[in-house]
């Protein structure tokens, strides 16, 4: 019904000036079509181009008239709109070829003046602007340069041609986009601008004049003509101004039933605007707040009675292009929509109101009985011309009429009759279902999951009574696991029903099948007759018999020749589409189902016990023909198979109860066994088949996590009890799917001898024992030791692969340290009742972390079959039958875990000390020290040293070949502290800042394992002394630590003092000082001895010596003792004369003692500083004794 509800296409169109270009051949030019291309060609153009030929001709103005005589034929013209967008120009440009230089100037200045005139005289006298563009390929010449020509021919073809001097433009060839976006915002803007608000002008001047009572019409229509020049000149605000004056002029208009479309239609089209508007300016509250109020003001004025019809039209017009707005203001991100206020609610309403429009048609034609005449040319229709009006919303058959009253009555009944006709043939249910379709999108996009479903509801209504019920049933399908989750079963009645219909007529065997299957359950709310019906209906289908229509409550549809040919294509097919399978997740069947495994755990030598319940909820018994479960596990499928009809055999709201018992393999020890799929199949009499398929879990579509049994129990309808005691309660059979399978308890002890903590790197043994306490002899005994992390998070075991062998080593029996392994095995002898055996393994681990030591134990002994349900007997024979006892070979696995915590067996304390036993934090290269290394025993054992080195870095060395070890067979108690100490030199390396003296080497063994331990270790040892094997020197154990790095200094020399170690009052002692050079020059020094106290000094106190080279030089002094005890030596001095490049540590120490040329700091630590005296006494008695 476009007449009812027209919103022309020129609305939903930009408004941009219009800009004319002539002159331009693109079909032979290629300049002149790469500027049309380079003009029209681009995104986010600022003006609307069209091409066209200079002598086309455009609409002429109207002439003026006077108001007095002026006669209101209607509101608005339609074609106004499409006339202003491309047909009345608001500038046209002339593009000519011509050159400043042209030869025949003369002639090409007529020719362009020529064009230019018939451009002008084709706009008719309009406000028009025409400007002028050359094109030219030689280079631009300013007009206002020194070049004369340019300058005297500029003005003259402007006076030729009639234009200002400011509309006369170049273009050259070469540069054509950056002239044209030069040309839209200097040439082509001012002249565009300027047309509008002429336009603008001239109607605000006829609008003032009218008189508001007798120019109702023609005020709306100005008002809107100044809104839409103010819209095509971007002046948004300015155009909302007038829109709104028009809307409120348009409210002024007494409404009529011969006018009241036409105000709806000119109303609807200014609101369209203004909403547009607003939602371009980002005033979504703005354009909202119009369209509610366009809505509440004209949603009563319906017009004629007999066309509410159009009413309905017309209002679901407004709401669609609403939504539409909203829609395209929403992606374009100028307003964000919510789940309350979005555009699925517009098209939701304006489906609403184009059901109405249906509905009011069919009430008229039910009401009235019509009589539609037959036109022709001789008698011509009424609304003939209803596609071709002059005015927006007159009726074809009294244009231009602006009476408020009927004049003809015969002729408007007619023309009513033939409006009702022509809408009687209009399909509305695409249009409907498109309109659904945008509300469902936009509503599932916002989450609003219930609206959706409705909708959806709605869609499918409006399929199933346009009869196309392929697609009604497909959204029937999608919705009703949503109705079936939310226990709405009035709804779902309604839903599923309809669905079966359209299944019906569509001869969809398996749809129609599994909505039967869900429709006879007790959540339909439908009567049992029409149940039992469906059901008997069910089992035709599954029978390939055509169902009865009847039971549908369908009428006039006879689809039995689909059902026969659909029977037909399935027997020819594969007989594997003849399988229906129904998965229960997806549905809710009239039969329910549990499942439970007897037991969490199932030993290797038990039968596994597993029951199955059904109960049927359909209204008569019913027969199905097999049951088979199936497991994780497939092996077993073929134990728990039932195909006995009496089994199956299922009458209305009882319990069945159905049994499985089957064995074990033993390949399955230690896995889980879990249920997969419940199949119950119910076969008709030829080869198609209804298959029920549930989950482990049981699960159908009602039963969600979130709902409980309380939830259940009162959503759902009570079934009938039966008076049978022993019958168990549905809800208190509990759905277990999963069980374990394991191996028979071992009954064997583990016993473990060990002395914990283990230390970090050493041989840690583990005596394990096994005893068998068992009745009988176990066989094929194997023990298997492994070494397992812990995760740093928890206490669950982590991948083997995350320890590297490495990092850890496990032996059995014997230490082979070639082999590096983290699980080792052993075979071991068949042991007898109450026999033990005995085996040590050794670990070693080389970090300090936490890790598990698994103990495993494997064997097979005989043992009696068990049950866990009494009274069941078996299916099968098994095993040996002796004294009524099954006897079987069963496996058996027992594990035992320790952890264990490596810790450091020592820690370490390292400092340097000089050679006069003084601590230094720096040393010289060339220059000996000792490293002195505390190491203290952190372990709760006495620990023995067996022995200890320094595995010193290349550019370190001994001072003495011979370097005895401190702790060679020491032992070390807990917590005590041993010092080892080494004497060495550096020599420079590449670095030459410090020093990294190596590491320190110790070879130990704990004392003690533990008495059991230790009886094992020396009887092993005792054993291979002929051999000349030593077993317990495999626990020594290695520990490295790395020394730290010490910081070092270059030195220009070396002083040895050569002294005795003691001296007598009153004997002279003789003390040489050998001076060593280090350097590669002369070494230039001045010595110095200064007297105190204990000493008198004979020989020189100051020397001026020079050292060669590397070469050594002796200063030597006499010195005569004055005191007994320590005492102290003359301080000796250097001052070197010769310019040296001192190293900065050496600088800061001499810059704390004030002497830039001394190093006694220095020689403090190569020299000693006192020295002990006895008196003569003494020595008297030392000689006489």
């Amino acid at each position: 019904m476009s007449w009812a509800s027209y919103i022309p296409e020129e609305l939903s169109v930009q408004p941009l000036p219009l800009v004319i270009l002539t002159g331009l051949d693109i079909k032979h030019n290629a300049v002149h079509k790469e500027i049309w291309n380079g003009f029209n060609s681009r995104s986010n153009l600022k003006f609307r181009y069209l091409l066209l030929d200079g002598d086309h001709e455009y609409p002429r103005a109207k002439s003026k008239r006077a108001l007095e005589v002026y006669t209101e034929k209607g509101i608005l013209k339609t074609n106004w709109f499409s006339k202003h967008l491309y047909n009345i120009p608001s500038l046209v440009v002339v593009f000519f070829d011509l050159e400043w230089d042209e030869p025949n100037w003369k002639e090409k200045q007529m020719e362009c003046a020529t064009k230019v005139e018939l451009v002008k005289q084709s706009l008719h006298d309009r406000n028009t602007k025409v400007i002028l563009i050359l094109i030219q390929k030689k280079p631009n010449l300013p007009v206002d340069n020194e070049n004369g020509l340019a300058r005297e021919r500029y003005p003259s073809l402007c006076n030729a041609c009639g234009i200002k001097t400011n509309y006369l433009y170049l273009l050259h060839a070469e540069y054509l986009q950056g002239y044209i976006l030069k040309l839209e915002d200097d040439a082509f803007t001012e002249p565009a601008q300027s047309y509008y608000n002429q336009e603008i002008k001239a109607i605000k001047l006829k609008r003032d004049s009218l008189i508001k009572v007798t120019h109702q019409y023609l005020l709306v229509r100005l008002s809107i003509k100044i809104a839409f020049f103010n819209e095509t000149k971007q002046d948004i605000l300015k155009a909302i101004e007038n829109y709104k004056l028009a809307y409120q002029s348009i409210l002024d208009i007494r409404s009529n039933d011969p006018n009241a479309l036409e105000i709806k239609l000119v109303a609807g089209i200014i609101n369209y605007k203004l909403c547009k508007l607003l939602f371009e300016i980002k005033h979504p509250l703005d354009a909202i707040e119009q369209f509610r109020k366009h809505i509440d003001i004209f949603k009563a004025k319906i017009g004629p009675i007999d066309l509410n019809f159009e009413h309905s039209a017309w209002l679901a017009k407004q709401f669609q292009i609403m939504g539409e707005l909203f829609d395209t203001a929403f992606r374009k991100e100028y307003v964000s929509a919510v789940q309350t206020q979005h555009p699925g609610f517009y098209f939701h309403s304006a489906a609403t109101h184009t059901i109405q429009r249906r509905v009011h048609l069919q009430e008229l034609l039910k009401s009235k009985n019509f009589t539609f005449k037959q036109h022709d040319s001789e008698n011509p229709s009424p609304i003939e011309l209803l596609n071709n009006l002059e005015y927006f919303g007159q009726r074809p058959w009294r244009q231009g009429n602006k009476a408020t009253e009927i004049l003809d009555q015969l002729k408007e009944t007619e023309a009513l009759a033939c409006l009702i006709e022509l809408e009687s043939k209009e399909n509305l249910s695409p249009l409907v279902a498109n309109l659904f379709k945008q509300a469902i999108f936009h509503f599932k996009q916002f989450n609003c999951r219930r609206m959706k479903q409705y909708l959806s509801v709605c869609m499918a209504e409006e399929y199933f009574d346009a009869k196309d019920y392929q697609e009604s049933l497909n959204i029937y399908i999608n919705v009703l696991n949503d109705y079936n989750n939310e226990h709405w079963w009035p709804i779902l009645t309604s839903i599923i029903f309809n669905a079966l219909k359209c299944a019906y007529l569509v001869s969809d065997i398996q749809n129609y099948c599994l909505l039967c299957v869900e429709i006879i359950g007790k959540n339909i709310l439908l009567s049992d007759e029409i149940k039992s019906n469906l059901q008997k209906n069910l089992i035709r289908v599954i029978s390939n018999e055509v169902p009865i229509g009847e039971y549908h409550q369908i009428k006039d549809e006879d689809v039995s020749q689909k059902w026969l040919d659909e029977f037909s294509r399935n027997v020819e097919s594969n007989s594997t589409n003849n399988i229906i399978s129904a998965n229960v997740v997806r549905i809710v069947p009239f039969v329910d189902c549990k499942a439970q495994f007897c037991s969490a755990i199932f030993n290797s030598n038990e039968f596994i016990d597993l029951k199955v319940y059904f109960r049927t909820e359909c209204v008569d018994p019913i027969q199905f023909h097999k049951l088979s479960i199936c497991f994780n596990l497939p092996i077993y499928n073929q134990n728990c198979i039932i195909e006995d009809k009496k089994t199956l055999y299922f009458e209305p709201n009882k319990i069945y109860e159905i049994k499985f018992n089957f064995l074990p393999e033993k390949s399955d020890i230690g896995r889980d066994l879990e249920i997969t799929s419940i199949s119950l199949e119910l076969s008709g009499t030829q080869t198609r088949s209804l298959v029920l398929n549930w989950t482990g879990e049981c699960k159908n579509a009602l039963k969600d996590e979130h709902l409980t049994i309380n939830t259940f129990n009162k959503l759902s309808h009570s079934y009938k009890q039966i008076d049978d005691s022993l019958e168990p309660d549905w809800e208190q059979i509990n759905i277990v799917p999963f069980t374990s399978i394991v191996s028979r308890k071992a009954k064997i002890d583990i016993g473990l001898d060990h002395r914990s903590p283990i230390l970090v790197n050493e041989y840690y043994p583990i005596k394990i024992t096994i005893l068998n306490n068992e009745e009988s002899v176990i066989e094929n005994l194997s023990m298997s030791v492994e070494i397992l992390p812990i995760n740093a998070g928890s206490d669950l075991d982590a991948p083997i692969s995350s320890i590297d062998s490495e990092i850890a080593r496990i032996w059995i029996e014997n230490i082979n340290k070639d082999i590096n392994e983290l699980e080792q095995t052993r075979f071991l002898p068949n042991l007898d009742s109450n026999q033990e055996i005995s085996k040590v393994v050794f670990i070693q681990i080389n970090e300090m972390r936490p890790f598990y030591l698994s103990i495993k134990v494997n064997f097979t002994n005989e043992t009696e079959l068990k049950r866990k349900m009494s009274g069941d007997s078996d299916k099968n024979e098994f095993g040996i039958e002796t004294k009524n006892k099954k006897i079987i070979k069963c496996s058996c696995v027992q594990e035992n875990k320790i952890r264990l915590e490596p810790i450091q067996p020592f820690s370490f304390n390292v400092k340097c000390l000089s050679m006069q036993l003084g601590e230094i934090n720096l040393v010289r290269y060339g220059e000996p020290f000792f490293v002195l290394c505390d190491i203290k025993n952190e372990t709760p054992f006495s620990l023995k040293f067996k022995n200890s080195n320094l595995l010193k870095n290349e550019f370190v060395k001994f001072k003495s070949e011979k370097n005895e070890s401190l702790l060679k067979d020491e032992i070390l108690s807990s917590e005590n502290v041993a010092p080892e100490c080494f004497c060495i030199i550096a020599e420079p390396d590449s670095d030459g800042k410090q020093i990294f003296p190596g590491e320190l080497v110790l070879e130990w063994k704990r004392i003690e394992f533990g008495s059991a331990l230790d009886q094992e270790i020396n009887e092993d040892d005792s054993n291979n002394e002929k051999e000349n094997h030593d077993l317990t020197s495999a626990f020594n154990t290695v520990t490295k630590y790395i020394l730290p790095k010490i910081p070092a200094e270059k030195f220009p020399f070396l002083i040895e003092p050569n002294l005795p170690s003691f001296g007598w009052l009153g004997k002279e002692l003789i003390i040489n000082y050998e001076i060593k050079n280090k350097l590669e020059e002369v070494l230039e020094m001045e010595c110095t001895l200064e007297e105190n106290e204990y000493f008198g000094i004979a020989g020189k106190k100051l020397e001026l010596i020079q050292i060669m080279p590397y070469e050594t030089n002796i200063f030597s002094f006499m010195i005569y003792p004055l005191k007994v005890g320590h005492c102290e030596l003359p301080s000796f001095h250097v001052k070197v004369q010769s310019p040296l490049a001192y190293s900065e540590a050496v600088k800061k120490q001499e810059s704390d003692l004030n002497s830039s040329y001394s190093f006694d700091s220095v020689i403090k630590n190569m020299i000693p500083s006192l020295l002990f005296i006895f008196p003569e006494k003494i020595e008297s008695i030392l000689k006489e004794s």
